[in-house]
């Protein structure tokens, strides 16, 4: 398969923002376990969610759980007490169970659950899905250490997508039932057959899923490795098992060779492994470090230019690819990706980067504050200024935008990356932007905003900009700006180890009722209102050889524009429309070839559509979409 092109355009990247929605539940969360860090004693956040999650399923509802190894018995408590009020649960677990996973002992007999077929590899999952509406996946076994001091991570994610993948993998292994010896009559491993959808978006985000083993199925090697090489900026990572045998440590050497930032932290004890992918990378002088603890580094997880997550069951290992049954998830969402690195910076604090393992602090930058930031209402949105970082701040990276309905005040208000309660997590109380009013208990500790969390509503990754707008469709789904409401905004700027600046603030400012518009600049941008998509996408270059674009017009246009791009920058194909009456239309046919008439290559690319509306020349809408085509 030709290998992913995933940076996007230098000069496309004002149009490729991160929104959140200030009042609708998230649709990912991510939980990271405190790794014995902490001093707190109460049951881990984990668990809680865990339990949480489970109490909220209806009793016609149901629970499906692929789990290597479940052994936290009030989690299990939990699903009893679902499985008596009439919640239809499963489970499956690895072979290995019988012997030495007490987890099945502890269900009662309402709760289904049975054991993978062949004991000679791993049913090696992490996976759970909650009554269809969201899936849980990441590294973490359900178990004491899994969930509170090994050092991992796991996500929870409202993507219909995703969770149909999942479901799909759980009834491939499931099958029809059980046989009478608690066996799972479905396939497992290279007899796997299931087929699912590795590549869609989902609020503006690019996910790609993989499950291996085997040669049934398109396993996450090949996958994870073009993510790598394509790599422009970064790559921090946290490993499990880090092996030589996928040749990812050679992806990374090269990369470092290149003057990529690439840096590492591996588990104590399986960087000792004979072919662990430690030694090699160590000796090309790149940053690895082992994690300063008796307790595992148990998460699989790569960072990539602080745009893309990979994480998973899967670790970096030929048993991983080829033996086991694994799924690996590939999310491109900047806060998602800020979250993560902070974790990884905290973590590098904590480990050493020679063995044996002994303390090392952690070696950061500092970054000037963004000056002279303001922000005033235009029209009905929010337009934010600022003097953009000097050109002699070397490792600029981006602009991070904040906006909530509470002061602003510090870093500590938007996440500093610091364990500020003591409890081993970091920023895992947001502050009002999952919920109607804020201060609530979001990490279910007992206490209020204590450790405060904001995720960024823009990203800016162009350091000479230095106005943008924030428009109502950015912000909520048909849902405008609060009036009389105060907001506060922060920026700060980011280098391209994810170290943050002091954050520059303004506040509060109202959103007012304007009835004529403010011509503020010589173009303005509208909010988008025109809809754009394709047909079939991905497109599969083995099954179809042309996609339909559709779109449509708000209003009468009298320039319609559309332009194909490579994710290197390279024209593929445009198509002038000329004026268009507003409406749905679907004139344009794409047969998946170039300009010379010649297919293209498997990868992703990206549509830019550019219309002119007829009652003034600066009336301009402007829409991105990506295409992802396949050739297997």
């Amino acid at each position: 398969m030709n290998k992913y092109i995933l940076k996007y355009l230098i000069w496309l990247s004002l149009l490729l923002i991160i929104t959140v929605n200030l009042h609708a539940r998230p649709w990912w969360e991510v939980f990271f376990t405190e790794g014995g860090l902490g001093n707190s004693q109460s049951s881990p956040l984990v668990s809680k969610k865990i339990i949480k999650l489970i109490e909220g399923v209806p009793a016609d509802g149901y629970i499906y759980v692929a789990m290597y190894n479940f052994s936290q018995k009030d989690i299990l408590g939990a699903l009893n007490t679902a499985a008596n009020r009439g919640v239809d649960i499963k489970i499956i677990f690895d072979q290995d169970c019988k012997s030495w996973n007490p987890g099945p002992l502890g269900l009662n007999k309402n709760v289904k659950w049975g054991l993978e077929k062949s004991d000679s590899d791993e049913m090696h999952h992490k996976f759970a899905i909650f009554n269809g509406e969201c899936i849980w996946t990441g590294g973490a076994n359900w178990t004491g250490s899994g969930t509170s001091t090994n050092d991992d991570n796991a996500m929870l994610i409202y993507d219909p997508t995703l969770v149909a993948n999942y479901q799909s993998e759980f009834f491939e292994m499931w099958g029809g039932g059980l046989t009478d010896q608690g066996i799972c009559l479905g396939n497992f491993k290279e007899n796997k057959i299931n087929k699912v959808t590795h590549i869609h978006s989902y609020h503006n985000c690019l996910i790609e899923n993989y499950f291996s083993s085997g040669k049934a199925l398109e396993g996450p090697q090949e996958y994870i490795h073009n993510v790598l090489i394509n790599t422009q900026e970064s790559i921090f990572f946290m490993a499990n098992v880090f092996t030589t045998s996928l040749k990812f440590h050679e992806d990374l050497i090269n990369l470092h060779r290149q003057g990529k930032i690439v840096e590492g932290i591996f588990d104590p004890q399986t960087a000792q492994f004979s072919n662990s992918a430690y030694p090699d990378l160590n000796e090309a002088l790149i940053e690895v470090r082992v994690r300063n603890t008796s307790n595992k580094m148990h998460a699989k997880v790569f960072i990539i230019d602080q745009e893309l997550v990979v994480t998973g069951s899967y670790n970096w290992s030929y048993s991983a690819e080829n033996k086991n049954d694994e799924n690996s998830l590939l999310v491109r969402n900047e806060a998602l990706a800020r979250e993560y690195l902070k974790k990884f910076h905290q973590l590098q604090r904590y480990s050493t980067d020679e063995l044996p393992i002994s303390l090392s602090p952690h070696k950061d930058t500092s970054l000037p504050q963004v000056e002279s930031f303001r922000a005033y209402q235009v029209n009905n949105d929010i337009t934010c200024e600022w003097s953009p970082t000097p050109e002699t701040v070397a490792d600029f990276s981006r602009y991070y935008l904040f906006l909530s309905k509470h002061p602003i005040k510090t870093n500590f208000d938007i996440g500093d990356g610091l364990d500020d309660d003591g409890d081993g997590q970091i920023d895992e109380d947001p502050l009002g932007d999952f919920n109607e009013d804020g201060d609530l208990d979001d990490d279910l500790d007992g206490r209020i905003d204590e450790d405060r969390n904001l995720r960024p509503v823009k990203v800016v990754k162009n350091r000479a900009t230095n106005k943008i707008n924030i428009s109502s469709q950015e912000l909520y789904k048909d849902e405008p700006l609060e009036k009389k409401v105060n907001y506060y905004l922060a920026i700060v700027a980011v280098d391209k180890q994810g170290n943050e600046s002091i954050l520059n603030q303004t506040g509060p400012l109202q959103i007012t009722e304007i009835t004529e518009p403010v011509d503020d600049s010589p173009v303005t941008l509208l909010p988008s209102s025109l809809s754009l998509y394709n047909y079939p996408n991905p497109i599969n270059l083995k099954t179809e050889n042309y996609t339909t674009i559709k779109y449509i017009l708000p209003k009468d246009a009298k320039k319609v524009d559309l332009k194909l791009y490579s994710l290197s920058g390279e024209l593929i194909r445009k198509w002038d429309k000329g004026s268009k009456a507003k409406g749905t239309h679907q004139d344009i046919i794409w047969d998946v070839k170039n300009r010379d008439n010649q297919l293209v290559t498997g990868g992703i690319y990206t549509l830019l559509f550019k219309v002119e509306y007829e009652n003034d020349q600066k009336d301009i809408d402007i829409k991105v979409n990506k295409v992802a085509i396949i050739n297997k």
